[in-house]
């Protein structure tokens, strides 16, 4: 950054905090909307930001493609030749992304593939140039994957004869693993893997529900000096049931999870009270029950209404973790949640942003909150909107 940038991002910072301190913070401008292309039942169209830019990755017709809002244009990043199914990104120090892509492809589509590939932007933040660093057909047999990335491992999960299978790459010297784990197949196939590397390890969280397990592939099991065809595992004690004074709150069902980098993380459920009550929905903040024993659930807030599933996680710049969230419709439109847990302070809070209703349109997909510029981001039908929040 040059210094000019560097004031505007300190005001930024500085905004942030008094921002997330406000009980409810409010739509400050005009919710801004581009046309980013059609969208295909096949296809998954907005993937990610590029940080501290108005860059866009988002798939299209078999095409990675890349969007600036800035000049209304998109172009062609990767040709895919195939559709995506899953994805997932890192972003590295250098503002460099690497990203896997777990594709169907083929005549039929019914080939499985993984590509895994290096996302670069410009000097000065107008274009983005992709590079593939590993493309992998799949067989058969394979009938789920989920790919992870770091700096230097990337890989994927598969289940192939009821087993659940880790596979790994190393991208420096391309030397690969397959290493067996005890996950249960029912969460490959449901895809209720979520992956974190902390300290060259790799963890995955599978949730079904009603209990979570911290998988840990330590770092001798990954390509990184030796390989190793033993397993271990970290496990999280079964979620107890949480009362509350007045009433009992019941999990209704699972919304979803994620985690953060050192493999504690955030479940998302439905929750209703007793008869006549209205439903709501609970943010629950869990730590690693190995190293804060009995202290596993930290932090919980409930809001009022139903998410139907769209949320996104992350750490905003001023250190808060952030999950927003989509609640309704109700008769005004929908609602945007943030949820915002300061881990240094012990403190969580919500904060509800009502959106504009189109009836018209499905649900939009939570793309990013974007603390830099003050927006939210998400992506509907081949739109983009920018929602600016103070």
């Amino acid at each position: 950054m040059d210094a000019d940038a560097l004031r505007q991002f300190t005001r930024r910072i500085v905004r942030l905090d008094q921002n997330w301190g406000l009980a409810q913070p409010r739509i400050i401008g005009q919710v801004r909307k581009w046309r980013i292309g059609e969208r295909s039942i096949l296809e998954s169209n907005c993937l990610f930001q590029f940080p501290t830019s108005e860059m866009f990755i988002f798939h299209s017709s078999k095409l990675l493609k890349c969007f600036n809002c800035a000049t209304n244009q998109n172009s062609t990043v990767l040709d895919l030749n195939a559709y995506v199914r899953a994805a997932s990104f890192d972003i590295l120090p250098d503002q460099s992304v690497i990203m896997g892509l777990a594709l169907r492809g083929g005549p039929r589509f019914n080939t499985s593939m993984l590509v895994f590939a290096r996302l670069e932007l410009n000097s000065d933040k107008t274009a983005v140039t992709g590079t593939v660093l590993l493309r992998q057909t799949l067989t058969d047999e394979s009938d789920c994957e989920k790919p992870f990335v770091s700096a230097t491992i990337v890989g994927a999960v598969r289940s192939r004869d009821k087993t659940t299978e880790v596979l790994a790459y190393n991208l420096l010297n391309k030397t690969s693993t397959i290493i067996e784990t005890d996950i249960p197949i029912d969460y490959t196939i449901s895809r209720r893997l979520e992956f974190s590397f902390h300290e060259e390890n790799l963890y995955m969280l599978a949730d079904d529900c009603t209990k979570a397990y911290i998988y840990c592939c330590p770092r001798d099991m990954l390509p990184y000096d030796q390989t190793s065809d033993t397993s271990y595992s970290i496990c999280y004690r079964a979620l107890r049931p949480l009362r509350f004074a007045n009433s009992t709150w019941k999990r209704r069902t699972m919304v979803s999870s994620q985690m953060y980098r050192n493999a504690s993380f955030v479940k998302v459920h439905d929750v209703m009270g007793p008869p006549g009550s209205t439903f709501g929905t609970s943010f629950r903040f869990w730590q690693r029950a190995d190293r804060l024993g009995e202290k596993d659930l930290v932090q919980e807030t409930i809001v009022p209404g139903v998410c139907p599933g769209e949320l996104t996680l992350q750490v905003g710049l001023t250190g808060h973790h952030v999950v927003a969230a989509l609640l309704g419709p109700g008769q005004s439109g929908f609602t945007l949640t943030l949820v915002s847990s300061n881990p240094e302070e012990g403190s969580c809070s919500s904060h509800q942003l009502q959106l504009p209703v189109d009836w018209s349109a499905p649900p939009p997909n939570i793309l990013s909150v974007d603390d830099y510029q003050g927006v939210v981001w998400l992506a509907s039908h081949g739109n983009l909107l920018a929602v600016p929040y103070a």
